[in-house]
């Protein structure tokens, strides 16, 4: 089966978003085009994406809400698009952010921000290294008094800059500021973390992250946990809606992230299962579990993984797909093949389903219903998966 297995390396290529300004929406490509190349790559999630963030910058606030609903569709692990729509609230409503900060917001509204807070913490469930720039469309610009004075310019220097860094992309200097700030709150001669808020240690802990800085990433991380668990808040008001409005557990399961990223995997492992044991319906530990299981060999752990995310959450194809290819590793091909069609039938405008399910049909020696899979896969796959369309009719090609 190895040949199938590789093959998922070309339909999970990379995806390229449109660029989001630092300061507010600034879209070079007309909308028109935009409009244009959403019905041609009606599957595709990331034109779907980048048509909502082109009706962003018309304030078109229907049609962003409807495209980014399309980009979930498509793809429900399609972080961008969960933390896009976390912060359309404040896109619609200028004034909302500072109603929030000042913990002042009608009731009326409260449900909105609940919903919002819920899609956040969504967004960092299936990617904790989520590009945060869309944050940029609803933060205030600069406002020209923190370099009118002095004071104020050294205040933004010390304690502003850092975030906007984080949030727009600029990793070392807003680990370079977060380091600044934490040396402020800690001892003489001592790094005691204790005094610090955990909004600065855990986004200096995901600037470390994303700069392979784990030692610093991981301290940072227990301590904003050990923090969380004793406190069991539901969220801090000073990070609510804007940094981290995340629970204990969603912490922990970042962590998690943390730990195989740096690879310690016997931690990351038992965070996951600690994870699990608190929401049983945090699926997403399964899959990172499955993942490690399968880096060590553990096939038949990693397939009993892979089935528990399907049964958390069976309304996602990812999980179905990946059951199937570890189904494959452990020679399991025909409860694979049952497994795809199942989700080519559901989702019928998955490609990778489609495409996968040519594939192992191929290799199951099921040239008629090989066919119809790659068939169905050219009808509806994306312009940008080139390889995977070349792919796909070499070996339509060679079907007898």
């Amino acid at each position: 089966m190895k040949p199938w297995i590789a093959a998922l390396a070309l339909a999970l290529v990379g995806m390229s978003p449109l660029a989001v300004g630092a300061q507010g929406i600034k879209v070079s490509v007309p909308l028109a085009d935009l409009e244009q190349a959403a019905r041609t790559d009606s599957t595709d999630v990331i034109a779907q994406y980048n048509l909502a963030i082109g009706y962003w910058s018309k304030k078109r606030w229907a049609e962003v809400d409807s495209m980014l609903d399309r980009a979930i569709q498509l793809e429900p692990r399609f972080a961008l698009a969960y933390l896009a729509k976390s912060y359309l609230p404040f896109a619609r409503d200028r004034k909302l952010l500072e109603k929030v900060l000042d913990d002042d917001v009608p009731a009326g509204q409260l449900e909105e921000l609940a919903e919002s807070d819920r899609l956040y913490r969504q967004a960092f469930f299936y990617n904790p290294m989520v590009d945060l720039r869309i944050m940029g469309a609803v933060t205030p610009g600069k406002w020209y008094g923190w370099s009118a004075y002095p004071e104020l310019a050294s205040f933004f220097e010390t304690w502003i800059q850092g975030f906007e860094d984080f949030r727009d992309g600029e990793y070392e200097g807003a680990y370079r500021r977060f380091d600044r700030m934490v040396e402020r709150y800690t001892s003489v001669g001592r790094r005691t973390l204790d005094r610090v808020p955990a909004d600065i240690l855990w986004m200096q802990a995901l600037a470390a992250a994303r700069l392979g800085k784990f030692d610093v990433a991981l301290k940072n991380g227990r301590e904003v946990v050990a923090r969380h668990e004793r406190t069991e808040r539901e969220r801090e008001t000073q990070t609510r809606l804007t940094y981290a409005p995340m629970r204990a557990n969603e912490y922990r399961y970042v962590l998690g992230v943390l730990y195989a990223a740096a690879n310690h995997p016997d931690t990351a492992i038992a965070l996951f299962q600690e994870t699990l044991e608190h929401d049983i319906g945090a699926y997403m530990a399964h899959v990172q579990l499955a993942s490690l299981f399968e880096q060590r060999g553990q096939l038949r752990i990693a397939l009993e993984q892979r089935r528990a995310a399907l049964a958390a959450n069976p309304e996602d194809p990812t999980s179905a797909i990946e059951l199937a290819i570890t189904l494959t590793k452990v020679g399991e091909g025909v409860e694979a093949e049952a497994v795809l069609a199942e989700t080519a039938r559901t989702n019928p405008l998955n490609p990778r389903a489609h495409y996968l399910l040519g594939i192992l049909r191929q290799q199951l020696g099921k040239p008629v219903e090989a066919r119809t899979a790659l068939e169905a896969f050219l009808t509806i796959c994306p312009s940008r998966f080139t390889q995977e369309a070349q792919d796909a009719r070499t070996r339509l090609a060679s079907l007898p």
